[in-house]
C-alpha cells in the first residue's frame, strides 16, 4: 500500500514537470492537461469533500502533498489568525523548496543541450 502511494506521488511529480516542458501557446494540449491536474489537486486538498473520507492510501497521499496543507492554512488563517499556518507551511515551503531545485536542474539541462 506504502508503495502505490509513492507511485502516485513520483507520477504526479512526473505530470507537473511534463506540463512545465509543454508550450504554453498550445492550448489543445494545456487545456484538457490542466483541467486534471485541478481537479486531481482539489479533490486531494479537501476542497470538494473532507480529506478523512478518502480510503486509506488515498488519505496517506492526500497528507503527503501539499495541497491539503495549503487548504488548512486558507481555512485556519481566518478563524485561528497567523498563528495557525505554522505546522502546514513547513510542507508547503519544502514543497515549493523541491519544485524551485526541480525546475533550476532542468533548466540547467536544457541550457548545456
Amino acid at each position: 500500500m506504502i508503495g502505490a502511494a509513492v507511485m502516485f506521488i513520483v507520477l504526479l511529480w512526473k505530470w507537473g514537470l511534463w506540463l512545465y516542458r509543454l508550450p504554453l501557446s498550445d492550448e489543445k494540449k494545456t487545456g484538457p492537461v490542466c483541467s486534471i491536474i485541478v481537479s486531481v489537486t482539489s479533490i486531494l486538498g479537501g476542497i470538494f469533500m473532507p480529506v478523512e473520507i478518502l480510503s486509506g492510501a488515498m488519505e496517506k497521499i492526500a497528507n503527503a502533498l501539499p495541497f491539503k496543507h495549503s487548504v488548512e492554512i486558507a481555512s485556519k488563517i481566518l478563524i485561528d489568525g497567523a498563528a495557525a499556518i505554522f505546522p502546514n507551511i513547513i510542507y508547503v515551503l519544502a514543497y515549493a523548496v523541491a519544485a524551485w531545485l526541480a525546475i533550476a536542474v532542468i533548466e540547467k539541462i536544457k541550457s548545456t543541450k
